[in-house]
């Protein structure tokens, strides 16, 4: 094992950047020895297993999980920090199984979160065994130094990887898995008011500020961007006669519909929307539809009616009272949704339909139907950027936990009586860094205008 210092560099994995134990030395500051402490030696650690509470933007990752390829990905780079740290030796590093890495679930390209959770088995120091605040501290040393890392290298904005940062530290049972113990997850979407306006509204607004210019699907085709799922044409948004027929308003890809100059002036007649006690309404009525065991074959991507996956419980979906951000003046309207597992961007898909509903493009009986077997429709999803997993829960580990291994923490980050630090540390992550980063992107990107724009008139389902 003493060897492990020695050999040579672990190979890049997963879109992340791997460096040697060379390269990975610290550079010395002030008052700093010239030779970083020797972290991976065995004799002065044990090993352990612990869970992770992990919060993160998703800006500039390629999703949660190491995926070979050009982006890094969440995993990637705590990963590296774990091993920059000296909890992970170079023989584990770049193989997950063997350091037992679990986590609770995989979020999409751009998705964020305040409660992922992840769990492995480390190397650490007594000390660190002792005071778990000293693990969460160098972890946090290691991530910041590459996320600065990143922003040194990349002066795009639109590809810089975002915050991530570990909020929680806590030792768990040999056989504790973070993916198969978690009993529920809860996510949160924001929705902006203005995309409840009404059909008539939106066409009219984009007719006047594009001037009469065509936005074209770069596949050539009307589609669900880019998701081809089956079509029923007997399941389209309800309109009437002449909004069915007139042509969107020279021509231009859909992924950038705009000019600088028009997105601006579609931000500044927006953001002064407000939603309606009767959209409100609606849309928590098509919300709590979703409530209890529904096949979501079309709430999903790939996944057929009569395969036994398209089954999911939710055990609620509501609404929250709307709120406005100071610096920004946009109507948000915050969505909760808790449920055992979801499909690939099926809560995304729920949204959309959901707004449509509360817009009055296509009636509640659209979004029932689709919860049966018997219909396939196609449904876009909504903007990534309004989706961040916000909590998980651990219920059942928590109580077989209590008759083997007392003596551990429960895992109650939900629960700000259990552990105020820890859930002050999440809510200030979630109210803090999440939800400003939120409005800030839609207010310098306007993605959910673009969608909007998309979705009326290159969507058809």
């Amino acid at each position: 094992q003493q060897q492990d210092q020695q050999q040579e560099a672990p190979k890049e994995v997963g879109g992340g950047e791997q460096q040697s134990p060379q390269q990975t030395k610290e550079p010395p500051g002030d008052g700093e020895p010239q030779q970083p402490p020797q972290s991976n030696e065995p004799q002065h650690r044990v090993k352990r297993k612990y869970a992770f509470l992990l919060g993160y933007l998703g800006q500039g990752y390629g999703g949660f999980q190491i995926n070979p390829g050009t982006m890094p990905t969440v995993q990637a780079e705590f990963e590296l920090a774990l091993y920059r740290g000296g909890f992970l030796t170079a023989r584990n590093f770049g193989h997950p199984v063997k350091y037992s890495w679990s986590t609770s679930g995989r979020t999409d390209k751009g998705v964020h979160a305040c409660a992922q959770v992840g769990s492995a088995k480390l190397h650490v120091t007594r000390a660190q065994e002792r005071d778990v605040s000293l693990m969460v501290h160098e972890l946090n040393r290691h991530l910041t130094r590459a996320t600065t890392e990143s922003s040194n290298d990349n002066n795009d904005d639109g590809n810089k990887k975002g915050t991530l940062r570990v909020l929680d530290v806590a030792r768990v049972t040999n056989g504790f898995c973070a993916h198969t113990q978690r009993d529920r997850v809860r996510y949160q979407y924001l929705i902006p008011a203005f995309v409840l306006q009404k059909v008539h509204v939106v066409r009219d607004l984009f007719a006047q500020v594009t001037g009469g210019v065509v936005v074209v699907a770069e596949n050539q085709g009307h589609n669900s961007s880019n998701d081809n799922d089956n079509v029923n044409t007997n399941d389209n948004k309800t309109m009437d006669t002449e909004e069915q027929e007139r042509e969107p308003p020279s021509e231009r890809p859909a992924s950038d519909p705009f000019t600088p100059d028009e997105l601006e002036q579609l931000k500044t007649q927006m953001k002064g929307y407000r939603c309606t006690p009767e959209q409100l309404a609606l849309l928590k009525e098509a919300l709590h539809s979703y409530e209890g065991t529904h096949s979501f074959h079309n709430y999903s991507k790939g996944v057929k009616s009569d395969e036994a996956r398209s089954n999911r419980f939710i055990v609620s979906f509501h609404v929250e009272d709307p709120i406005v951000f100071d610096d920004d003046g946009t109507q948000w309207i915050p969505t909760q949704v808790l449920g055992q597992s979801f499909l690939l961007h099926q809560i995304r898909k729920m949204i959309c339909m959901a707004v449509d509903v509360a817009r009055g493009a296509t009636p509640l009986s659209t979004l029932q139907k689709g919860l049966l077997r018997k219909h396939v429709i196609r449904v876009a999803p909504a903007p990534a950027q309004g989706l961040f997993l916000e909590m998980s829960y651990y219920t059942g580990y928590n109580q077989r936990k209590q008759r083997s291994n007392p003596d551990l923490p429960n895992l109650e980050w939900h629960d700000a009586t259990k552990n105020a630090a820890v859930y002050q540390r999440w809510h200030d992550f979630r109210n803090g860094v999440l939800m400003p980063h939120l409005v800030e992107e839609e207010r310098r990107e306007g993605n959910f205008i673009k969608w909007l724009y998309q979705h009326e008139f290159l969507n058809d389902y």
